[in-house]
């Protein structure tokens, strides 16, 4: 460590003594001193531990800043884009239209000379960056974890005329409360991976201030409360239950008493003979799912295990999953209808207890919010993105993170249950109970992307311009797991720490895959026959 790394600071209270420290020792050993001799041993070994911290840790100061300028940098790249390619003023801005551009910018031969200095500066302290690295012997990961954010920060820096102009152009009322709120709810939000009970409160603070999401003039008051508050119920409850069939039953019964209410009397909707057809079949296969899971139960009870009940469960998950495709292309409401019962078959063949009312109460919540974000954007004339609908990628983090924490806290490895996946499988196989518990996590997160991707075309809303908020909102706090990363303490402490961090990265890959299957699920909708009637 000594000969490659530069201007290299030894650990201080050995350094030059331990040679005399041993000697004492020895002397003391010789003396008859014993107990003298082994308290200077347990100091030596103290210290030893105390160095060999010092040495894991060496570069951990200079690898927190790379990594930390690394994230920030994605995290205006993104955000820049995003204001580059997704808003009004943008467009205006390199159109040089009337007075949003800055005088001090429309000289484009100032800004093309400022952009070639930012980029020769850059490739600059690349190469300075490359020889400190070779000639610390660095690994290649760390030329990496270099050299990555300056890629970014050039891009930034390039943009920020634009960035100037955008901030002048926007004429809050009170961005420090806005902001404020934004951060405080950001900050909720992480403590709620530690403190689940944290997302109710934060669920009850928008249900009785629904200014905060920006919907107050659109909203049923009464319903909003009532849907937060019973979304609000499932982050008190522990992580796990044992198997309560009644509860699941019950839960059953509140989303097909949902179901009806909102196609009947609520959205009064008239459906076809191919529609009635199908939702028939759908509330059916849903009842069979139940009588299914008091099978196995009855099965598990008697210590009976047939095979064939492996191939019921893949075809009921595969009819259900498939069936949504044949909903109707031209109403909206029927097929994210069709595609949320589709999806609760596979969900109720999952559950343990109250996990089929968590996804009725979240079906409910989406459905509030979806008919009020629309009524909200009615009048809405361009398609680009404002204030609103950063708040609406702020909603859509806050549904994402009670989806993974409502039902199943696996922020915490201590406390995945898996116990729904073993009365399904006659033998031990890995893979397919993965698989099972993977789907099982995922359909509240892909419920919740589909209605935000059906809301981003009905009103107008640039579909990748909101979910690059959304990985930007992600990679936030993905920054903030990253601080609080345990490096001391025992294992299970680390462990959860840094399975917090994992999660949270996987949340941008995950989102990539979530608006995919959602644009799937909802590929050939046609929305422009409905829209004049959604809108009233």
């Amino acid at each position: 460590k000594v000969d490659i790394t530069f201007n290299f600071q030894p650990f201080q209270p050995l350094q030059n003594h331990q040679q005399r420290m041993l000697k004492d020792i020895d002397h003391l050993i010789k003396s008859n001193q014993i107990e003298r001799a082994i308290d200077r041993a347990h100091r030596i070994i103290h210290l030893a531990k105390q160095g060999l911290t010092y040495y894991h840790n060496y570069d951990y100061q200079v690898l927190l800043l790379i990594i930390t300028v690394g994230y920030l940098s994605w995290i205006g790249s993104v955000l820049m884009y995003t204001v580059k390619h997704y808003t009004i003023y943008a467009k205006r801005f390199f159109s040089g239209d009337g007075q949003e551009t800055p005088q001090f910018f429309k000289r484009k031969n100032l800004f093309s000379i400022s952009e070639f200095y930012i980029r020769l500066s850059l490739m600059l302290i690349n190469s300075i960056i490359s020889l400190y690295m070779f000639h610390q012997s660095s690994p290649w990961s760390y030329h990496v974890y270099a050299l990555f954010p300056l890629f970014f920060i050039g891009n930034m820096l390039t943009d920020v005329p634009l960035l100037i102009g955008f901030l002048n152009h926007q004429h809050l009322l009170n961005p420090f409360k806005e902001a404020f709120i934004h951060i405080a709810l950001f900050e909720a939000m992480v403590v709620g991976f530690f403190t689940r009970e944290l997302f109710s409160g934060i669920l009850l603070m928008i249900g009785i201030i629904p200014e905060f999401v920006d919907l107050a003039p659109y909203l049923p008051r009464l319903g909003w409360l009532l849907a937060c508050a019973f979304l609000s119920i499932f982050t008190i409850l522990p992580p796990s239950f044992d198997s309560m069939p009644s509860l699941i039953f019950l839960g059953v019964l509140v989303y097909m008493g949902f179901q009806h209410y909102y196609i009947v009397y609520y959205r009064k909707l008239v459906l076809s003979q191919s529609k009635k057809v199908l939702y028939i079949v759908q509330q059916s296969l849903i009842l069979i799912a139940f009588l299914f899971i008091l099978w196995m139960e009855l099965c598990s009870s008697y210590g009976v295990y047939y095979v064939f009940n492996q191939y019921i469960l893949v075809g009921l998950v595969g009819v259900s999953i498939l069936l949504p495709f044949f909903a109707s292309n031209t109403d909206f409401y029927h097929r994210l209808q069709s595609i949320s019962m589709g999806f609760i078959v596979p969900y109720i063949l999952s559950s343990q207890s109250h996990d089929v009312l968590f996804y009725a109460a979240l079906d409910i919540m989406l459905k509030v919010w979806l008919w009020a974000s629309i009524r909200e954007r009615r009048h809405r004339t361009c398609s680009y993105l404002d204030r609103n609908d950063l708040r609406a990628s702020i909603f859509y983090v806050i549904l994402f993170n009670i989806a993974l924490l409502g039902t199943n806290n696996i922020s915490s490895l201590t406390s995945i249950d898996i116990s729904s996946s073993l009365r399904h499988f006659t033998y031990s196989s890995p893979l397919l109970k993965t698989i099972f518990n993977t789907i099982r996590i995922s359909i509240p997160m892909l419920n919740i992307t589909i209605t935000t991707v059906v809301l981003t075309r009905i009103a107008g809303i640039p579909l990748f311009g909101l979910f690059f908020l959304v990985i930007g909102l992600f990679d936030l706090l993905t920054i903030n797991f990253f601080f609080l990363v345990k490096r001391e303490g025992d294992w299970t402490t680390i462990l959860d720490s840094i399975t917090r961090f994992a999660v949270a990265n996987l949340y941008t890959l995950s989102i990539c895959i979530f608006v995919t299957l959602s644009l799937l699920f909802t590929f050939g909708l046609r929305l422009h026959q409905t829209s004049s009637k959604l809108k009233k």
